[in-house]
């Protein structure tokens, strides 16, 4: 296990040594070797190749809402730009997230296209890099919300209510809602509303009415390998283990579906187990 941990410290990848410090070794923010860590994210190679690639107006690639050319346009450099732990008081990484918002809403309140994992990973990285209050946000967070309840119709291309997606044939998909349970488990505590933690309760009670052992959920043509597998940069597809990371958030501590132990839908996960 050291051996593990010294390998995921070693300091030529600074995203892995501060998540590392602050996630499994539960460092405090304000801690010195941490904060160490997150000022070298800004100048590693990665975040200084995204940074480069923008343009001086905020976007990525090309002018408008940000979400084609795939992994090249505005929405996707946000987004690996949280998940690489990135300073959202850095002035370009504020300009890209302040282009996003002035492009992206729709008039139904989430950002274009109106799909699940496009909202729930949107929402998630706009909440990490410091935007989680802004109004635009508490509008995309309303609509996910109301999809989520079914207390909206059918709105856009690609989404129904209950998870339904256009891709997956109108069926629930859960790729998205894992997107969205990550999204609704991040917000501040200031937007952790009746209403967000109902949404969060009835995703979990629909990712957990399959085994996500198993991840066979309602889908069109087969079950995906890719819900076994370390799914990023993809970042519209899911990894089963995923579920369990929001299901840790404090505020889903009295969500009965969360309270499954990891232990007895991933029997692998304990080293003792015959077979494994």
């Amino acid at each position: 296990m050291n051996n593990i941990l010294d390998w995921l410290l070693e300091p030529d990848n600074p995203s892995v040594r501060y998540f590392t410090l602050r996630h499994l070794l539960d460092r405090p923010e304000e801690d010195a070797e941490v904060q160490t860590a997150r000022r070298a994210i800004m100048t590693s190679e990665p975040v200084q190749k995204i940074l480069a690639a923008q343009n001086s107006e905020g976007y990525w690639s090309k002018p408008g809402k940000g979400y084609s050319p795939k992994y090249q346009a505005t929405s996707w450099q946000i987004l690996f730009l949280a998940e690489l732990g990135a300073d959202g008081e850095n002035e370009q990484v504020r300009k890209g997230c302040e282009y996003f918002l002035s492009q992206s809403p729709t008039k139904y309140g989430g950002f274009d296209p109106l799909v699940y994992c496009l909202n729930g990973n949107m929402l998630w990285a706009l909440t990490a890099l410091g935007f989680g209050s802004d109004e635009r946000v508490a509008r995309a967070v309303d609509w996910l919300t109301g999809m989520i309840m079914g207390e909206l119709p059918h709105t856009g291309s690609y989404s129904w209510p209950g998870f339904g997606c256009g891709p997956n044939d109108k069926l629930p998909c859960a790729w998205g809602a894992v997107k969205a349970l990550r999204a609704l488990t991040n917000l501040p505590p200031s937007m952790q509303s009746p209403k967000v933690k109902k949404a969060a309760e009835a995703t979990v009670e629909f990712l957990f009415s399959r085994d996500p052992a198993q991840a066979d959920y309602p889908v069109y043509k087969r079950v995906s390998g890719e819900w076994f597998k370390f799914g990023f940069p993809l970042s519209y597809t899911s990894e089963c283990w995923k579920l369990h990371s929001s299901c840790a958030r404090p505020v889903m501590a009295t969500t009965r579906a969360c309270a499954t132990p990891l232990i007895s839908l991933f029997p692998c996960a304990n080293p003792t187990v015959a077979g494994c």
